[in-house]
């Protein structure tokens, strides 16, 4: 289904630590998958470093406010993520993106989330 495309040379790379730039590309591109992706801009509001086969992701996340708010310097998107920062951005991607489409009741497994963000405080 390509949403997960590895580095690009046939290798995986299963057990390295995720950046924030490979995380929007997962999500967008299983929001495509899924038919959840509409273009709202195409114009990037903050200054983020991120590398340039990320763009499209990278704006379609800030756009969808998976950026917003996390407490912690997310300029730099080339940057491992952290576990916490994991766990919101898939918050944000429940909350922002599955439950505006009312395709499914992700409720639940938001609260979970939430759960495990005040676990990581």
């Amino acid at each position: 289904n390509g949403i997960v495309n590895g580095y690009g040379d046939g290798k995986f790379g299963p057990a390295d630590q995720i950046t924030r730039e490979q995380i929007a590309a997962i999500l967008y591109r299983y929001a495509d998958y899924k038919h959840f992706v509409s273009e709202k801009s195409n114009e990037i509001t903050a200054q983020y470093y991120y590398s340039k086969w990320a763009e499209k992701n990278v704006i379609w996340a800030e756009n969808n406010g998976l950026f917003d708010d996390l407490g912690i310097d997310v300029r730099t998107l080339t940057e491992k993520a952290s576990r916490a920062e994991l766990a919101a951005y898939l918050h944000r991607f429940c909350k922002n993106i599955v439950d505006e489409r009312k395709r499914f009741s992700w409720s639940a497994m938001c609260n979970k989330i939430t759960e495990v963000l005040e676990l990581t405080k």
